[in-house]
């Protein structure tokens, strides 16, 4: 009879476990924290995002825009496209060297450094945002003020209403438990 009730306690505790655990892996923020800043830090990897950036810097939430990284293949983001957006050539700063959410805030970190920057709006999708946000908090240099803007994709949908939806939800799943077990280098996008 012990055993029993040790059993459903256990059992009670794994499925509200679960609920929240499933709860917030579906809850993506929509943020709109546009400030002026010193530079508008547009992060590769979702349609979407340097329309986002491109627009800010048009409403001069700040004169710089980081691409980081810069992809060259067809979606990805890069110079050329900003400057075809309407972005001054001379306003752009690119970034060649991060392979993930991870080590991309490292080399942020040096540009903004290096450029005596001390505060940035960090553009991406909502599905991204919250990884976005843990891992920038957690390793942003000195006292660097950052804002987030979500994008939506290129025909304006949330992740929810994307044809890929489900790939996203689990991409996210797995990439936001393994960065909040420090499995960066096993995550690496």
């Amino acid at each position: 009879m012990h055993f029993i009730k040790e059993k459903k306690i256990l059992l009670y505790f794994l499925f509200t476990f679960f609920l929240i655990f499933f709860t917030e892996s579906i809850n993506y923020p929509m943020l709109n924290q546009a400030v002026k800043s010193d530079v508008i830090v547009v992060l590769d990897g979702g349609k979407g995002r340097l329309e986002k950036a491109v627009e800010l810097y048009k409403k001069g939430y700040a004169r710089t825009l980081i691409i980081a990284p810069e992809n060259y293949k067809k979606e990805g983001i890069n110079k050329n496209k900003a400057i075809n957006y309407g972005v001054n050539p001379n306003d752009i700063i690119v970034e060649h060297k991060s392979t993930s959410t991870y080590n991309t805030i490292f080399n942020i970190n040096y540009i903004l450094k290096t450029n005596k920057f001390n505060s940035a709006i960090i553009v991406t999708n909502d599905y991204h945002m919250k990884r976005v946000i843990y891992i920038f908090n957690k390793y942003k240099y000195k006292n660097y003020e950052f804002y987030y803007v979500t994008s939506t994709n290129e025909k304006g949908e949330r992740w929810f209403e994307s044809e890929n939806a489900l790939n996203i939800w689990y991409s996210e799943l797995r990439k936001n438990i393994g960065y909040r077990l420090g499995m960066y280098k096993f995550i690496d996008e």
